[in-house]
């Protein structure tokens, strides 16, 4: 059982991992408190390019300063 925070990232047009394959995730982890982030993009325009810079990379360290900031308190 997955227990710990989970942050979901989904990439709308990705090939690799189809949108109907990574939209179950969220509702599966029952156990841990869930944030998903729902991107118009591929599987590797998530990671590289103009999105990326923009949505993506703040998105995820802003999820890890609220962690951060729950284990501190």
């Amino acid at each position: 059982r997955i227990r710990c925070p989970t942050l979901c990232i989904i990439a709308e047009k990705d090939d690799i991992v189809p949108l109907a394959a990574a939209e179950p995730l969220p509702g599966l982890l029952t156990n841990a408190p869930v944030e998903t982030v729902r991107l118009p993009a591929g599987h590797i325009n998530l990671v590289t390019g103009r999105l990326a810079e923009q949505v993506t990379i703040p998105s995820i360290v802003r999820w890890l300063d609220r962690q951060s900031e729950t284990k501190a308190a």
